[in-house]
């Protein structure tokens, strides 16, 4: 599974109240137990949590190492569970030297951000604390020695919602270890609803078929006829909602199906599996 690397340009602005970094550190962890959800269990920091400021001369592992209360107690033992370290292991240190240099675009401004640059390299995503000007989707413009640039966009997320944005979301369905539950019931044991019409036969030949996928527990009903459309999957809907369109046929059928998924992105990874099998 892939890793998020954090993002360490946002420490800034540090905050400058103990009630500021509360929330800033509720927030954050409430985004680490978010992401989890998708099987991401680790976030990759370049050292330890000394270099991580909260406020001017406070750090994150102060935080850790100072925690009284049972709440902070159990905050830092989180937080500790999650490190992992540097941003890159030592196997894939030759991946840092692609590049020349690296700069994030901030508005006008070009920044160097280490953990952006290694998210890039790892086709992965950032993360980091909240702040009003720390964007959820930025450009990376990388120069190789010889001259030559490439903009890549990554996406950073700081607010637990981010996990929403569609950028997040293609980047995880398209991750071949994503968790994503089975069906407990066998084939024949799974319901399909059809409408009466013309191609009632057809459809009812590839629900067949799609009861047969793990990933599938009922067929809903028709939709729609779209004789002109080309794509196979027509729309998939959170959580567990997918229409299909039988591309093959003249008049163009379609398929409501229910799924397995929880959420939106293993709906999605369950979409693409259906293209690559009937359209791809």
């Amino acid at each position: 599974m892939i890793e998020p690397c954090f993002n360490e340009l946002s420490i800034f602005p540090l905050c400058t109240t103990n009630e500021d970094m509360d929330k800033r550190l509720a927030t954050f962890i409430d985004l680490l137990k978010e992401i989890k959800k998708y099987g991401i269990k680790k976030v990759r920091y370049e050292s330890s949590f000394l270099d991580i400021k909260l406020k001017e001369d406070y750090s994150l592992q102060d935080y850790c190492n100072k925690a009284s209360t049972s709440q902070e107690r159990d905050r830092a033992s989180f937080l500790y569970s999650t490190l992992r370290r540097p941003y890159l292991d030592e196997d894939k240190e030759e991946l840092f030297y692609i590049y020349d240099k690296c700069e994030l675009e901030d508005g006008d401004e070009r920044k160097d951000c280490m953990g952006m640059y290694v998210a890039a390299l790892m086709k992965s995503f950032a993360v980091g604390f909240y702040s009003e000007n720390l964007a959820t989707h930025s450009k990376l413009h990388l120069y190789k020695k010889t001259g030559t640039e490439e903009i890549r966009e990554i996406c950073c997320l700081s607010l637990p919602e981010h996990t929403n944005i569609q950028e997040f979301i293609d980047l995880m369905s398209a991750q071949s270890d994503l968790p994503v539950p089975k069906s407990n019931l066998e084939a024949n044991q799974k319901k399909k609803h059809l409408s009466a019409h013309h191609g009632k036969q057809e459809c009812n030949e590839h629900a067949e078929q799609l009861l047969k996928n793990p990933y599938v527990n009922e067929i809903l009903n028709t939709i729609d006829f779209s004789p002109k459309e080309t794509s196979y999957i027509h729309n998939v809907k959170a959580p567990n909602l997918i229409e299909v369109r039988l591309i093959w046929t003249k008049a163009g059928y379609g398929l409501c199906v229910s799924t397995t998924a929880e959420n939106i992105i293993q709906n999605h990874w369950i979409a693409n599996l259906l293209k690559k099998q009937y359209e791809d």
